[in-house]
């Protein structure tokens, strides 16, 4: 057996599951059982009591964000102070996967195992995968996400509520959203050019995986809005609104795909109140719709296959009933 999947197998045949994945996944769920923790947010407080981890503010030894320390047998998550100051959703995320890195260390309780964990690149990669998925999962648990998803939807309004609800950033909220909606894959789209001669226009930075099988949408980084039909990108921009279908379709030379899709963004947080002063005819400091964490405005095309999703896991019951 290779040094990538020792410690990662003896993972998984700790917690008898089928992947390293799968263990993890319950190795959060018992930990957040045995914090009785039973509502968004998440308390990191709680969680590190529970692992007996103190975290401190000072700066790392090495260029992160954070280091997992050993102390008289237990954990001390060093931090950068300046990222707590910065962004406290991010911080989450950080400590919550040093907590991963925790509950592997406890686990597998061998040195070689342990070990093994980053012994090559490939080991380190998986390693890292997996304490990001515990990030995920201990502040986003799957059956709290899922339901709260369920009643607001992804509209602007619901991506807002849910990231304040869950407290953590735009990246780590969307990426749980593709998780829990059934059959749902997502394409992120920003607004720029490749080169000097090329015209700004909103183009996809991220989408699912190439697969061979003809169903799955893909779109290839770097391509316009061209490739879809209804053209709902910039027009989610330019009206500040989500747009929604159910008749979406994807082309890529001989590949099609149709199903629903609904184009939203995460508004600014003053945007109810530029919306009234808006309407009273004054005009508002501007601010910028769909911008995401970096810089230039953010578009996310949450896309699925009619036959396994509904209008309502897009908008929200909440909003399909009103």
């Amino acid at each position: 057996m290779s040094a990538l999947s020792v410690g990662a197998a003896e993972f998984a045949r700790v917690f008898k599951a089928k992947s390293p994945s799968a263990a993890m996944r319950a190795a959060c769920t018992r930990l957040l059982r045995e914090c009785a923790i039973e509502n968004p947010p998440i308390s990191m407080r709680t969680l590190l009591k529970r692992l007996d981890v103190e975290v401190e503010y000072d700066e790392p030894s090495k260029e992160a964000e954070a280091e997992l320390l050993l102390k008289d047998g237990g954990f001390k998550i060093r931090m950068r102070k300046k990222a707590l100051e910065e962004n406290w959703f991010r911080t989450r995320f950080t400590v919550a996967h040093e907590c991963g890195h925790v509950l592997l260390i406890r686990s597998l309780r061998d040195s070689s195992l342990i070990s093994s964990l980053d012994a090559s690149p490939e080991a380190y990669r998986e390693l890292e995968y997996l304490c990001n998925l515990a990030a995920s999962e201990l502040l986003m648990p799957r059956a709290m996400l899922r339901e709260q998803s369920r009643m607001r939807g992804v509209t602007p309004e619901g991506l807002k509520f849910l990231r304040e609800t869950f407290a953590v950033s735009r990246e780590a909220l969307v990426n749980g959203l593709k998780d829990v909606l059934p059959g749902t894959d997502l394409v992120v789209w920003k607004k720029f050019s490749r080169s000097s001669t090329e015209e700004k226009a909103f183009r996809v930075v991220s989408s699912a995986g190439y697969h061979a099988v003809e169903s799955t949408p893909w779109l290839p980084p770097g391509c316009t809005e061209r490739h879809i039909y209804p053209r709902m990108i910039e027009k989610a921009y330019a009206e500040k609104r989500h747009i929604y279908t159910d008749e979406l379709q994807i082309s890529v030379g001989r590949r099609r795909w149709l199903g629903r899709g609904i184009a939203t963004f995460f508004p600014p947080q003053n945007a109810s109140r530029q919306l009234e002063l808006e309407a009273l005819g004054l005009r508002p400091p501007r601010l910028e719709y769909g911008r995401g964490d970096d810089e230039g405005p953010t578009i996310y095309l949450f896309v699925a296959e009619r036959r396994s999703s509904t209008r309502e896991q897009f908008v929200g019951e909440q909003n399909e009933s009103a």
